[in-house]
């Protein structure tokens, strides 16, 4: 399990969206060789492609992760940063019209 209060945000909002959203998840993992401003989720639902900044309360993200969000939006993503379980459900509603 993972010892970073983010990391362990990222595993806990991935295990829900299989959970309960039986969706296929992805954690992208930065580094040297990385994409600038990639989101730490990438996941499918139903055909759809989705993508997930995932900060801590209190943290936004960074004008990089804002503008690649906005990018992959631009070309049919579901995006959005989150800081918490319902907020994901917030976006999940909001993109796919989903009941409460």
């Amino acid at each position: 399990m993972p010892t970073q209060p983010e990391a362990k945000l990222v595993a806990k909002i991935r295990k829900y969206l299989e959970d309960e959203y039986d969706m296929l998840t992805f954690k992208y993992h930065g580094g040297v060789f990385s994409h600038v401003g990639f989101p730490d989720i990438f996941a499918m639902y139903k055909g759809h492609f989705v993508a997930l900044e995932v900060k801590v309360p209190g943290k936004k993200p960074t004008p990089a992760q804002i503008q690649m969000l906005d990018l992959m939006a631009s070309h049919g993503a579901a995006t959005d940063w989150v800081t918490s379980i319902e907020e994901v459900d917030e976006s999940m509603r909001r993109w796919f019209n989903l009941s409460s």
